[in-house]
């Protein structure tokens, strides 16, 4: 009797959590900015690093809009 392996299923975060987030924030007319096929730099991304989770300078912008 052989014993067979069980089926892996790959969870990857780009499937399943990136793509349906940017999917979501698109249909609630979102600009999204997805750079998976491009070469990422902070720069293409509008971000100061690649670490940077928030795009400092849109949010400064749309802060502006609220409080004024």
């Amino acid at each position: 009797m052989t014993a067979t392996q069980p089926q892996c299923i790959k969870l990857d975060q780009r499937g399943h959590m990136e793509k349906p987030l940017l999917d979501h924030l698109s249909g609630l007319d979102r600009e999204v900015i997805d750079l998976t096929e491009k070469k990422q730099t902070p720069d293409a991304a509008h971000r100061e690093g690649s670490t940077v989770v928030v795009i400092l300078p849109v949010a400064r912008e749309r802060l502006k809009g609220i409080n004024a």
